[in-house]
């Protein structure tokens, strides 16, 4: 008896192991617990289950303890099972994250609106924690239906009252300008660089209007003392590489000072003064930028340094002249009758013509008179211009 008792155990125990496992066998959100905490993937489900009650769109993550061939099979038919035939996404990857595969439910493809099908995977994948990975996939999902915040401050730099000042700030110019003016902070990178967060931040989160996606992102990260503006489309055209150089110039030193409120609006008014320049004339560029203001202390300080200066060059002259004396006219300076014109006439001497060949403009970068930025492709595979540095 006891040995079929163990037969029939071992059984059941291979049956389990040959079985694909999952971490749990209910909810949106499927992670091995050795990866995440309780309480961070309770928080991710009730993510995903917001998203669910506020656009009846359904949002799966499966995590894989054991190897599958037929991913999109398994995919496929859990899907179904889940949700039936509502509309929704299911991404399932296994445990090293070498195979992976994204399922579309019901009209999700076209509720999306994904030009590149890899796109909620790589929205995944650019994260190394799980629980970072799912938050990442789950507001890429979020944001295709809800218009992204201007202002994200996950680093906590700013007051309320500030927080609401900058973004009607930025929310006004954006629309305004017909581009997205973006403001981030974090704590840390996680390990990317600024230019990657940025980019990444930007395209996973639907940020852009248009169909160029224009727009102009900050990102400040406190842990590494990074800051990187990011542009994309329009924001390319009307910030030229000098004129990132430029704007920061004028907004870092208030970063490195830790009046972050002055450099975000001073960095929100320039982005403001750079694209209306570019909408109505070249964009702003190296030899080509905005003047600066004079202080008005310099009207005083200038009079009073040009009546030193006068004061200085009469008084010099007057001491040179002690043996001269005033004369009534001129009359002791001529010789009578010692000057006598005789004849006059003009001579044509030579002429001097240089000649300069106008350069031709041999400019392909697509820039109005001569603009500079330059571009580079990011990890989603859009285009992006910018620069950043330290503070």
């Amino acid at each position: 008896m006891k040995k079929s008792i163990l037969l029939f155990l071992s059984f059941l125990v291979s049956l389990f192991l040959c079985i694909p496992v999952l971490a749990d066998d209910s909810g949106y959100i499927r992670e091995n617990s050795q990866y995440m905490d309780s309480l961070t993937e309770a928080n991710l489900e009730e993510e995903a289950a917001t998203i669910a009650e506020k656009h009846d769109f359904q949002v799966y993550y499966i995590s894989l303890d054991s190897n599958i061939e037929d991913l999109q099979g398994y995919a496929s038919d859990l899907y179904q099972s889940l949700a039936g035939n509502k509309d929704g996404v299911l991404l399932l990857v296994n445990e090293d994250r070498s195979k992976w595969y994204v399922h579309y439910g019901g009209q999700a493809e076209s509720l999306l609106n994904l030009q590149d099908r890899e796109f909620l995977y790589k929205s995944f994948i650019k994260e190394n924690q799980a629980s970072d990975s799912i938050q990442s996939y789950l507001a890429t999902v979020k944001s295709r239906f809800e218009k992204p915040a201007l202002l994200v401050d996950n680093g906590g730099l700013l007051y309320d009252d500030e927080k609401e000042e900058l973004l009607a700030k930025l929310t006004e110019i954006s629309k305004r300008q017909g581009l997205d003016l973006v403001i981030l902070t974090e704590d840390s990178l996680n390990g990317q660089t600024a230019q990657e967060y940025a980019d990444n931040y930007f395209d996973f989160n639907s940020y852009g209007q248009g169909k160029a996606h224009d727009g102009v992102l900050l990102l400040v990260s406190m842990t590494e003392r990074d800051w990187y503006i990011s542009t994309t489309g329009y924001g390319i055209y009307a910030i030229t590489d000098g004129g990132v150089e430029y704007i920061s110039n004028q907004f870092v030193k208030y970063l490195s000072a830790g009046d972050y409120a002055l450099a975000f609006n001073t960095y929100a008014d320039l982005v403001d003064q750079f694209v209306s320049q570019a909408k109505t004339d070249k964009p702003y560029d190296r030899g080509n930028m905005p003047k600066e203001p004079l202080s008005l202390l310099w009207l005083p300080a200038s009079a009073l340094l040009g009546l030193f200066v006068a004061w200085a060059i009469t008084a010099l002259l007057k001491g040179q002249l002690q043996s001269v004396q005033n004369e009534s006219g001129a009359g002791n300076y001529m010789k009578k009758d010692s000057f006598k014109l005789t004849n006059s006439q003009d001579l044509f001497l030579y002429r001097n013509v240089t000649s300069v060949p106008i350069p031709k403009n041999n400019n392909s970068s697509g820039f109005r008179g001569g603009g500079g930025s330059s571009s580079h492709g990011s990890f989603s595979g859009g285009s992006h211009g910018g620069g950043g540095g330290k503070f």
